[in-house]
């Protein structure tokens, strides 16, 4: 037998003159392939800490709710714009619409792109901003949405009828629910009216907040 600097496989062994049987050749296999399982075993992950059973799977993601267009199709958003008002009863509340957002999130499983109940151009205006930087933010977040809702909390919401004009051009899904003032205008027929569910969400946040 010749001597070779690489390991010869089992096919050189068997025609070089060794004498394997078929027995031997599977018992070679079942050692292989059960060393291969205890390998496998020592390398599973060990069990986690006794509390770590009785701890609650996180809860689903929301249903997002579906958008009908006007030929009847459906389709599923992602991201609304939230207009209301900046102003109600005559001084800043933005903790508000803060509310019904967060509500109207956790109703709908979309997300809002509305900035302007947090940024520091509306609130106060300590930043040096303008109104032309606040009316191009608020446009910006409301063409970067799916879907428009709008929820005017005073009679004379004229920041939210603009942002309804926008919503028409750019041709979004427009709801529009007025828990207050029922008095609007004439382009309210052209929104879709807010489910019921909707419509508690919002009524339950007035509510608890005394309005």
């Amino acid at each position: 037998m010749t001597r070779r600097d690489e390991e010869p496989s089992l096919t050189r062994l068997v025609t070089n003159g060794f004498r394997f049987t078929r027995k031997v050749v599977v018992k070679l296999m079942r050692t292989t392939i059960s060393v291969v399982k205890k390998v496998n075993a020592r390398r599973s992950p060990r069990p986690g800490p006794p509390w770590e059973s009785t701890m609650e799977p996180p809860p689903p993601p929301p249903n997002k709710a579906t958008v009908e267009t006007a030929e009847g199709a459906k389709w599923t958003a992602s991201t609304f714009y939230f207009a209301s008002s900046f102003n109600v009863d005559g001084r800043p509340r933005t903790d508000i619409a803060r509310a019904l957002i967060r509500a109207l999130e956790n109703e709908t499983g979309w997300a809002c792109t509305s900035r302007w109940v947090r940024s520091g151009h509306h609130l106060g205006q300590t930043v040096g901003s303008t109104r032309e930087i606040m009316s191009v933010t608020d446009l910006t977040d409301l063409r970067a949405a799916d879907v428009v809702l709008i929820v005017p909390l005073n009679g004379t919401a004229r920041g939210a009828h603009v942002e309804m004009g926008a919503s028409f051009a750019w041709d979004k899904p427009t709801y529009l629910y007025r828990p207050r003032v029922k008095e609007g205008t004439a382009f309210d027929a052209l929104c879709t009216d807010f489910p019921e569910s909707w419509k508690k969400a919002v009524d339950a946040v007035l509510a608890e907040m005394g309005l």
